[in-house]
């Protein structure tokens, strides 16, 4: 079943899988609840979720995957969300890594994204595509 994602841009109402995934995690990754007066206290985002947990590796592993699933779910079938954290300098616990490895489907077909992010003191500062990880 399609479920179109609704852009602000001048796309319109994305329908296509790959678009409605680069949306649904675009928003994800960069969007803050302070962004909204009306509900910010039901928007899921990584930079909240970083300030919420980000010294607990542990509950913020599980609390991406959860918001992920959820934001998913909305528009694909069967959403599997995985997240791993990493730091680039075991010394630096300021920098830090989250891989966010995705499936989902959408009539009977599988479609698998994986995207890197790079966070220093709680802040996006790069996010690439991850090929073969």
């Amino acid at each position: 079943m399609k479920r179109p994602y609704p852009s602000m841009s001048t796309k319109g109402w994305i329908e296509d899988v790959p678009g409605v995934i680069d949306a649904v995690i675009a928003n994800f990754f960069l969007t803050h609840p302070s962004l909204s007066v009306e509900f910010n206290a039901s928007i899921k985002s990584l930079p909240y979720l970083i300030q919420q947990f980000g010294n607990d590796e542990g509950q913020i592993q599980t609390e991406i995957g959860d918001a992920l699933t959820v934001l998913l779910g909305r528009y694909f079938d069967k959403p599997v969300v995985e997240v791993r954290i990493t730091y680039p300098n075991t010394d630096d616990l300021i920098r830090m890594n989250v891989g966010v490895y995705l499936a989902v489907e959408r009539d009977g077909e599988s479609y698998n994204v994986a995207r890197e992010l790079s966070t220093v003191n709680g802040k996006v500062v790069g996010i690439m595509e991850i090929n073969n990880g």
